[in-house]
């Protein structure tokens, strides 16, 4: 009988244990896991010649997050309807470009759904900054404001038209919170009076969650620099890359402005199903140092990656 309690107490003992071992590595696990954070990324993504890229899988992808490499990570895409300015210079450098900016304007909207609502921004100088008054998927509507665009001459105030447009998409009331907010700008990049400044514009887009596009159309602005100055070109390409930077959208610039198309057909598509890369990373790691290459596998080439760690 003694033998028989002992043996009983035994097996009694390694059970608890068991019991003991299994819940502590539960409860470390549910540590880790509280001790975790979900990152989620907004993916655009081009070629060498800025066009954009829309047919990517997650096994062309590697992702790399302060010199670690994650693998586990998800590419997903979500689909939203659209509110966006579509914002375009009609100042004097615009003078030759107009019409194929026109044209390529409406590609854009064209591409509307019922669901989605456009205004249209014309600038100049300070007193000629122009919008329609509401917000409409009309794409007649918006082709005749658009046949009314021309040029004319003043001291472009790109900055304040950017952050009135900004303004304008993210004060829209009355829809609901999943539409997806957005500016796309069609400029040659050059302010030349403004009241708002680059950082006031900066602060603006940190602080909305509206990302700005811009087409960036540089071809006629001066290379060479003054002094140590930048060149008007390399300035402008400067400024436009630290806007879309801030909003986490994307730039590009075309040689020629009929590769305005390439763009106008790809950027509604490219908003209305955006593509997302989701990952968990400790919550103590901070300043995320994130690069996304290609895969060794993958049959895709010189591709370039834009990111936009989301709050």
């Amino acid at each position: 009988m003694n033998l028989l309690l002992k043996k009983l107490t035994k097996n009694f003992s390694i059970i608890i244990f068991i019991c003991l071992l299994a819940s502590s590595i539960t409860f470390s696990q549910d540590k880790k896991s509280k001790n975790q954070k979900y990152q989620k990324l907004r993916l655009f993504i081009t070629d060498k010649n800025g066009n954009l890229i829309t047919d990517i899988d997650r096994k062309d992808l590697r992702l790399r997050v302060n010199n670690i490499e994650i693998t586990d990570f998800t590419l997903e895409t979500e689909t939203a309807p659209l509110l966006y300015a579509l914002s375009m210079d009609n100042s004097g450098s615009m003078r030759f470009l107009l019409n194929d900016v026109i044209d390529s304007s409406k590609r854009i909207i064209n591409q509307n759904s019922p669901q989605d609502g456009t205004v249209l921004m014309r600038f100049v100088d300070l007193k000629k900054i122009q919008v329609t008054d509401r917000f409409t998927s009309d794409t007649n509507y918006l082709s005749k404001i658009l046949d009314s665009f021309y040029v004319q001459g003043g001291k472009t105030a790109l900055v304040d038209a950017i952050y009135k447009s900004v303004e304008i998409v993210a004060g829209q009331k009355g829809i609901g919170k999943n539409y997806r907010r957005f500016v796309i700008v069609i400029s040659d990049g050059e302010d030349r009076m403004s009241l708002k400044s680059n950082r006031e514009l900066i602060k603006l887009l940190e602080k909305e969650n509206v990302q700005v596009f811009f087409i960036g159309l540089l071809q006629d602005l001066q290379k060479r620099r003054f002094g140590f100055r930048y060149s008007p070109r390399k300035k402008a390409e400067k400024f436009i890359r630290s806007i879309v930077e801030a909003s986490g959208g994307v730039a590009v610039f075309p040689k020629k402005s009929e590769n305005i198309n390439d763009f106008a057909d790809k950027i509604i598509p490219s908003m209305r199903n955006q593509k997302y890369i989701k990952f968990k990373l400790p919550n103590d790691l901070m300043n995320l140092n994130i690069k996304i290459k290609l895969s060794k596998n993958s049959n895709k080439k010189d591709l370039v990656f834009f990111t936009h760690q989301l709050k």
